[in-house]
């Protein structure tokens, strides 16, 4: 007797092959962070993620194939929803502003990503062709929040400010609240408080941005 699956159901074995390579990347960017890149090794990864090392190697050819993987994955689908989220013209700038910041924290924080800047950061003279990497991706999202802060700039919300400078200090702020809360967070006792420190950022940058009135040369 055969027993045939119904058309909507992949069989398990399937759904768990299809969910690999994520299983993966998860185990490596949580072990990256802990123990740092070099330290982590491929048997690691493989327990992490409940998969023999041979597993591993048929995915990913090396330990620098996964961090990197890790970098495009942490990064490039956020990117394309900031975008999406900017083209919504019937939203002002310091709402997708606040959206956006929000989405980014919310989405690194799901996929454990928020140590993911001070990984890359560790390891960059080791390894700056991952570097770069994550530099391409970073140029983007400066990219998009220059444009953004043009737009309210243009809409009258934002006073002229030096785009690329104020894009660099307000990115540079939530990624210092990333690398803090992996590197001297755990030492403060409970005290430092992540999205208290995301929330306090994004209010001092957009009073900063906010158009007051003629402001001097």
């Amino acid at each position: 007797m055969t027993i045939s699956t119904p058309p909507d159901e992949e069989p398990r074995w399937r759904r768990r092959k299809d969910a690999r390579p994520a299983e993966l990347l998860r185990a490596a960017l949580d072990l990256f962070v802990e123990q740092g890149f070099a330290a982590t090794r491929i048997e690691s990864i493989a327990k992490r993620a409940g998969v023999s090392k041979g597993t591993v190697y048929l995915y990913y050819p090396s330990k620098e194939a996964l961090l990197a993987a890790v970098v495009g994955e942490s990064t490039g689908p956020l990117l394309a929803e900031v975008a999406a989220l900017m083209a919504d013209g019937s939203r002002t700038a310091t709402d997708v502003i606040r959206a956006v910041t929000l989405l980014w924290v919310e989405r690194f924080e799901s996929a454990g990503a928020t140590g993911l800047p001070k990984l890359i950061y560790a390891e960059s003279s080791n390894f700056p062709e991952i570097a770069r990497a994550y530099l391409t991706q970073a140029d983007k999202a400066r990219a998009l929040f220059e444009a953004l802060i043009q737009r309210g700039i243009d809409a009258g919300e934002f006073r002229p400010v030096d785009l690329q400078a104020t894009a660099r200090a307000y990115l540079g702020g939530i990624i210092f609240a990333m690398i803090y809360r992996h590197a001297l967070g755990p030492l403060e006792d409970g005290r430092y408080d992540f999205e208290r420190a995301v929330e306090g950022h994004i209010q001092l940058a957009l009073a900063g941005l906010k158009a007051t009135g003629p402001m001097p040369d």
